[in-house]
């Protein structure tokens, strides 16, 4: 999700102060002293009530990760900002005061920041967002660099987005040009493999078919590619339990969407799939195994943060020998014992794909130099493939000598084959070592590395894995004609699949939008909200409570309840007084149960109550009972009202006292039983 500001309120005081006390924020501000709680109290206060002041806090969906801030003087905005410790090192500086400059439109004219002179990290934000250096100076013992930047009111919404791109994280082009390199490669061998064009190779091989072979040894390293791209930039990046909802959200769009369309167009016969058995590859795609790499890289990348702590502690030797003990058993015994062994995954799982991050994250940090030099890199590679074709020959020399071994012709198949393994380094140091000159070739293909992971999730869907085969016909026999039907498959499979991400990426860009929008209403409302999001769950714990208790494993104590209030005479006047006394009992049970829930999250997380010691807790609760027991009561005599009197429906009636009552509920709470007294107030302050 994009990162968003919102207006900063009373619940972050805590927050700010924490960040205002943080060591390296000391030490890039001017007055570097800690700031105690009753200095920064005050200023808090006055900047809540300043109508000169804008105070942001830049979230990351629901994380605070920053603050940003607007000292308005006449038409120029004086700058502040601070990005949390554990947030820093993603360029969310960059982003942070891109959004600002929205903000700021209408309100000044040009923006001003102070910055230390030995503070880079600011200056380079800064100066990549366009401020120009105004001046260096020394006043009042302290050295300064002042920027600013003169803010056009056509142009800034234009220019900020752009600037706001430009502050992500950049990476270099061969890796994006490698990524949809590594896309076409892995379509390529699904062409290959789906057209039956592999012949065995302990059978009769013709040099047609070890043309085959040939391609498919030069593409079988796509897989591992893919994954040494990502663990080369995550290895230095934070880890985002956003990143991994989108991936999940990417694979869940492809997985639901694309089976509907399919079965909605005839692709797919619907009455096939209508059965839980089914249903659950599609809405579970992650965990069912519908897509084997998407399941292996997200775990991948749970796995991340704590493959990146290790690694932090480890020395180069370590390091190599970590690598060296987990690629002998899930590399190098199985590339060379012809049988099946129980601890290897084939590449086909998180395991290898962990391995794969390692190695990344190595040469991130230490590179490996034998591979640097363009050429040997490119030899590696080369001469991979043909091993790769050396290991098929013998496994099938094997075959054919003993009638056995036929795992043997598998295993130069796996993406931990030793082999594959070397030649993916190989490719990826080709490309890492390409000095790319930009033209427009190169940023077209830039410009879809990103949506290239839509292309797989497209032609390896469940129902189109091996409907594009048929289609396409790939199994045909053509001829000399073979090549350019497998060139036009390939490019129509990606081009295919490039522009339905990017219609998938436009539909969740405007999903972003509309949640920001909310999450924005959220946090500025956030007490009511937190009262109606949680008067909602009170109510369904009620409804829960109450189908416990008729029909499920509560109901033999509500009978025997109901038949002591029945036995007591209360209800004789009933038409059936064994079934009203059993909706009774089960209805002020699941309201007993629904107003201790109430009052728990009311308490805890809606008005953050601070009384404490079992009498006060007492007098609250009783408060609070007292309070619901009156707005019941008031709805029960308003309801009498509009429908024995005024006729009204009873559903009707019962929908529009339900806003009467949640309004009085919260004016109870909010001005009776949870109010704040200015010591509880400061008591709450003082403890953070």
């Amino acid at each position: 999700m994009s990162l968003y500001l919102r207006t900063a309120n009373e619940r972050d005081r805590k927050q700010l102060f924490d960040w205002a006390n943080e060591t390296k924020t000391r030490a890039n501000s001017f007055h570097q002293e800690k700031i105690s709680w009753e200095e920064h109290n005050g200023w808090y206060d006055r900047v809540m009530q300043a109508e000169d002041v804008l105070l942001y806090i830049a979230m990351d969906f629901m994380k605070p990760v920053g603050q940003v801030r607007l000292n308005i003087e006449d038409d120029a905005g004086r700058i502040s900002y601070s990005v949390d410790e554990e947030c820093r090192g993603d360029h969310l500086g960059q982003k942070m005061l891109a959004l600002l400059e929205k903000e700021a439109v209408g309100k000044v004219t040009r923006l001003v920041a102070e910055v230390k002179p030995d503070n880079m990290a600011s200056r380079q934000n800064f100066e990549k967002l366009g401020y120009e250096l105004y001046k260096e100076q020394d006043d009042s013992h302290q050295e300064k660099v002042i920027y600013i930047k003169d803010l056009d009111a056509a142009k800034t919404g234009s220019s900020s987005d752009k600037e706001q791109n430009a502050a992500a994280k950049k990476r270099e082009p061969q890796f994006e040009i490698l990524r949809v390199v590594a896309m076409l490669m892995v379509i390529l061998l699904h062409y290959i493999s789906k057209g039956g064009l592999l012949a065995n190779p302990a059978g009769d091989m013709r040099f047609s078919d070890w043309v085959f072979w040939g391609l498919e040894a030069l593409c079988l390293v796509c897989v591992n590619v893919y994954v040494l791209i990502s663990g080369y930039f995550f290895a230095e990046s934070r880890f985002r339990l956003g990143k991994i909802a989108g991936i999940w959200c990417q694979v869940f769009f492809y997985s639901v969407v694309i089976a509907a369309v399919c079965m909605a167009v005839g692709i797919a016969d619907y009455r096939q799939y209508f059965d839980l058995y089914n249903l659950q590859f599609f809405v579970f795609p992650v965990i069912n195994g519908h897509y084997w790499f998407a399941t292996a890289y997200l775990l991948m990348y749970l796995f991340s943060p704590v493959m990146n702590y290790a690694i932090k502690g480890m020395s180069r030797k370590q390091f190599q020998m970590l690598i060296l003990l987990l690629l002998i058993p899930f590399c190098f015994a199985k590339s060379i014992l012809p049988l099946p062994l129980m601890v290897d995954d084939c590449g086909n799982s998180f395991i290898w794909f962990l391995c794969l991050y390692l190695i990344a994250a190595y040469i991130r940090r230490y590179g490996i130099p034998f591979l640097e030099k363009r050429k040997k890199a490119l030899a590696t590679y080369l001469l991979s493939a043909a091993g790769i074709l050396v290991a098929l020959a013998f496994a099938g020399f094997l075959n054919r000598q003993t009638g056995h071994y036929e795992y043997a012709l598998e295993i130069p198949l796996h993406y931990n084959f030793f082999f594959i393994l070397t030649g993916s380094l190989g490719l990826f140091y080709c490309f890492k070592t390409w000095k790319v000159k930009e033209n427009a070739l190169v940023r077209y293909l830039v410009r879809i590395a990103p949506y290239t992971f839509g292309v797989y999730l497209l032609h390896e869907h469940l129902l189109l894995r091996f409907w594009w085969p048929e289609t396409f016909r790939v199994s045909e026999i053509y001829g000399a004609a073979r090549i350019f039907h497998l060139l036009l498959t390939v490019i129509l499979l990606f081009a295919a699949g490039i522009l339905v991400d990017v219609l998938r990426s436009l539909l969740f860009l405007w999903i972003d939008k509309l949640m920001v929008i909310a999450l924005r209403i959220y946090y500025a409302k956030r007490e009511a909200m937190d009262y109606l999001i949680f008067g909602f769950l009170a109510t369904l714990v009620n409804w829960l409570a109450y189908a416990a208790g008729i029909f499920g494993p509560l109901k033999a104590g509500v009978e025997w309840i109901a038949g002591k209030v029945c036995a007591l005479g209360l209800l004789s006047a009933a038409s059936d007084p064994e079934a009203s006394a059993k909706i009774i009992v089960a209805n002020v049970f699941a309201w007993i149960v629904a107003v201790l829930f109430a009052y728990w999250t009311n308490r805890t997380w809606v008005f953050r109550s601070q009384v404490h010691g079992a009498k006060a807790i007492l007098r609250e609760f009783t408060a609070f009972v007292s309070a619901r027991i009156t707005s019941l009561l008031v709805e029960t005599v308003l309801l009498y009202l509009l429908v024995d009197w005024l006729k009204l429906n009873d559903l009707f009636s019962k929908i529009l006292l339900s806003f009467i009552t949640i309004a009085l509920n919260y004016i109870f709470s909010k001005l009776w039983i949870f109010k704040k007294s200015d010591k509880v107030r400061e008591e709450k302050d003082a403890n953070g």
